[in-house]
């Protein structure tokens, strides 16, 4: 016999390599109701037919009691070889590889927080976000394979 499935519709972004996909339990947070829901990691997205993409953040949780999609962003991008597992009423996302950087050993939990929290925590990202309008030059180190790292300074900016 076959395995019931059912269609749950357009996901709200396109997964390639490194997507992830973890069961949440009954009323996890706020957005996943009574039946549970699903996180799912984009990995490398968009990609193309083969899963080969530019590494993204994104996620999106998804509530099976009213088949919809919450997006968020996880704390950077992560690649291929991405990995997720829900644990002690979190979700642990092992950061993926990147291929055009070194692989990663980042571990990051998500895990919903109250309202009021979530809004104290809005407040000090404002209170700490970084402004350019008194920037007079910048500085930018790459890396070079098999060489020392490189700096790059531009002077005179001007933000409008």
């Amino acid at each position: 016999g076959w395995t019931p499935v059912e269609d749950l519709g357009p996901l709200p972004f396109e997964v390639g390599h490194g997507a992830a996909l973890v069961a949440l339990p009954p009323s996890w947070c706020g957005a996943i109701g009574e039946r549970g829901g699903l996180f799912l990691v984009a990995g490398c997205s968009p990609s193309d037919h083969e899963g080969r993409g530019a590494p993204s953040d994104r996620f999106a949780l998804y509530d099976l009691e009213s088949a919809r999609f919450t997006l968020g962003s996880l704390p950077d991008v992560t690649g291929h070889g991405t990995s997720a597992a829900f644990h002690d009423g979190k979700v642990f996302v092992k950061r993926g590889g990147l291929s055009f950087a070194a692989f990663d050993e980042d571990l990051w939990s998500v895990e919903p927080i109250p309202a009021e929290r979530a809004e104290r925590a809005r407040g000090q990202l404002e209170e700490r976000r970084m402004s350019l309008e008194r920037v007079d030059c910048l500085s930018l180190r790459f890396d070079s394979n098999g060489h020392r790292p490189f700096d790059l300074w531009i002077d005179g900016l001007r933000f409008e």
